[in-house]
């Protein structure tokens, strides 16, 4: 079977799940598929693999807002930055890979190699 044909039946079982649009379907997500990814559905991802996407996007984004908006300001220097916009990365990611895995066990949503 094809991506596109395994993607298609992810999405049906994800829609008729009851999982919330924006959660099956992240920005992220969106992104990437518009740039040609052929990246599954956070929920028929392993956990780390979500732990890791989902903690490098946010360490990149909040890291660099918070420089912008905040800790150039307050006198931080790079590695204090660095290291904190890190570690909160690192806590989103467990959150948020403990989120799909979680989501996806308690709506009994099919392995991606068996759809």
């Amino acid at each position: 079977m094809s991506y596109e044909e395994k993607y298609q039946k992810a999405l049906a079982e994800l829609e008729a799940s009851g999982i919330r649009k924006a959660h099956y379907l992240p920005v992220g997500h969106r992104i990437s598929k518009h740039f040609g990814s052929q990246s599954r559905p956070p929920h028929y991802n392993t956990f780390y693999k979500n732990t890791f996407s989902m903690g490098i996007w946010f360490t990149v984004a909040w890291g660099l807002a918070m420089w912008v908006f905040v800790w150039s300001g307050e006198g931080k220097t790079y590695s204090e930055a660095i290291t904190a916009a890190g570690f909160a990365g690192m806590i989103f990611g467990l959150i948020m890979g403990c989120f799909y895995k979680f989501t996806a066990s308690r709506k009994n949503l099919s392995n991606w190699d068996d759809l």
